[in-house]
């Protein structure tokens, strides 16, 4: 967002998504959990792309919960409902992976593994996503360009001297990794005026009951809101309400 694109929103209240815009979730400490050299053997006794194991390992966890009629999205991939369940409140990372031992057991059984060494590699990476203090320390890195965004929101300064924004935080996340990853970086946080996220909620963008409960919570319009977002369909939805906003993209 440009300068001049900054200066022309007039709305009092910005409201920021997390993943994608402020944190950027990397797959290569799952890679390097696994190893480099099974990543590396599995590519020579498979002959497949060894970094493909962040996909079969959603493909697994569609064993372990199937997608619903309610299925949610993360940039054209179905999430597995295991996820979904995390994201709401339903499930804590841990009984979900005590569903993915029972669920792991039962497959093994099956010859659902191509081998024991991609069995290994599937069940070491659902070990480590449902990890929160991994995840916080090893996957989840601030994105200069929002982060820096965000700072120019909060020091900005109207007329009269006083702050032109107050600052609001919306997303898609669960009650295991949200409180490590705040407890991380308290001065990303602290820029905020309120903060809500889908866990809490029981409710997940861009299901409109979401931005229905954080206008309610934090007693302010969509009109007088402004929401920066890197799915297309939550910002979308969040118009559709009467909140302007745009795409954000690195």
């Amino acid at each position: 967002m440009s300068p001049e694109r900054k200066a022309e929103i007039k709305q009092k209240n910005i409201v920021f998504d997390l993943t994608g815009v402020l944190f950027h979730p990397s797959q290569k400490y799952l890679l390097s959990e696994i190893g480099l050299l099974k990543l590396l053997w599995y590519a020579l006794r498979h002959r497949q792309n060894p970094f493909n194991v962040f996909h079969k390992l959603l493909d697994f966890l569609t064993q372990v919960s199937p997608p619903t009629q309610k299925d949610k999205f993360y940039k054209g991939r179905i999430l597995p409902a295991c996820l979904c369940q995390a994201m709401v409140g339903e499930k804590s990372f841990s009984e979900i992976l005590q569903d993915i031992e029972h669920v792991y057991k039962k497959l093994d059984t099956q010859n659902y593994f191509a081998s024991k060494l991609e069995r290994d590699m599937i069940l070491a990476a659902a070990r480590v996503i449902f990890n929160p203090d991994k995840i916080v320390e090893r996957s989840l890195k601030p994105i200069k360009k929002g982060v820096t965004l965000l700072d120019a929101f909060h020091t900005k300064q109207d007329e009269n001297g006083e702050r032109a924004h107050n600052l609001f935080l919306l997303s898609n996340f669960d009650n295991d990794t949200f409180p490590a990853l705040v407890k991380r970086y308290p001065l990303i946080f602290s820029r905020f005026s309120g903060m809500l996220i889908s866990a809490d909620v029981q409710s997940m963008k861009p299901d409109k009951e979401i931005y229905e409960k954080f206008f309610k919570r934090f007693n302010v319009k969509p009109q007088e809101c402004y929401f920066i977002d890197d799915q297309p369909e939550n910002v979308q939805a969040a118009r559709i309400l009467g909140m302007p906003g745009e795409v954000f993209s690195i």
